[in-house]
């Protein structure tokens, strides 16, 4: 277990409070394009996990969020899954997955493929990020429906990493300014007790920049319609 692992309080409804914190304390979030990243898996998760995001804050080092699990997955949970999920992609960024490329071959090879066997109208058979276009998809009675939805959503997905990494390499060539991501191996809870202590951490959220000296308030969230619903 890593020293900084702590003991995990599952209780129903309960807000809290995380922090987690890059290993060795890189600072990779200097960087916008892993901030950016790092905002999207963080709504990607919730849209798969079903969590309230009622504040977060990046800095250069770690990020702190204030959450509420809404459906079966527990919080650590929410966050064994995110932190995975940005690890693999801020490397496939980085240029630090040597199989990466070959996926974005493999994808478009099986959408070609699909495409020229004729499956759908809208799929195009050289280019893959008209595959994301196509939403009519119809029966097939070879059973290859499911096959496609597979290859339109890796498309996707592909196509979003691949962009990052595009603009990555358009700023540092190909060589990355840091080491191969990494998370610290646990992170930090709080449980919050009542609104006071809702409030606190809101503000705690707030004032980031401020308590770290940054020079701006950027990547900075408060989701102020669901806190105020909290309060």
């Amino acid at each position: 277990m890593h020293r900084n692992s702590q003991k995990r309080y599952i209780i129903e409804n309960a807000v809290y409070f995380i922090t987690t914190n890059t290993h060795h304390r890189i600072e990779y979030f200097h960087e916008s394009l892993l901030c950016d990243l790092l905002v999207e898996d963080l709504w990607e998760t919730q849209r798969l996990k079903c969590f309230n995001i009622f504040a977060y804050k990046i800095n250069p080092e770690h990020m702190h969020a204030l959450i509420q699990p809404r459906g079966k997955d527990s919080y650590s949970e929410i966050m064994r899954s995110f932190k995975t999920n940005f690890s693999r992609n801020a490397n496939r960024v980085m240029g630090f997955d040597a199989n990466f490329e070959k996926l974005i071959i493999s994808l478009q090879a099986r959408s070609r493929d699909l495409a020229c066997n004729d499956i759908s109208r809208d799929l195009a058979c050289n280019d893959i990020s008209r595959d994301l276009a196509c939403n009519d998809i119809p029966r097939d009675p070879a059973g290859n429906e499911m096959l496609r939805r597979i290859v339109i959503n890796d498309a996707a997905y592909v196509s979003r990493i691949a962009e990052y990494r595009r603009r990555f390499i358009a700023k540092y060539n190909f060589h990355p300014p840091f080491p191969k991501f990494k998370w610290q191996g646990s992170f930090h809870d709080h449980i919050i007790r009542d609104r006071k202590d809702f409030v606190h951490h809101l503000e705690y959220i707030r004032r980031q920049w401020l308590k770290h000296k940054l020079l701006e308030n950027k990547y900075c969230f408060i989701n102020q319609a669901l806190c105020a619903e909290a309060l």
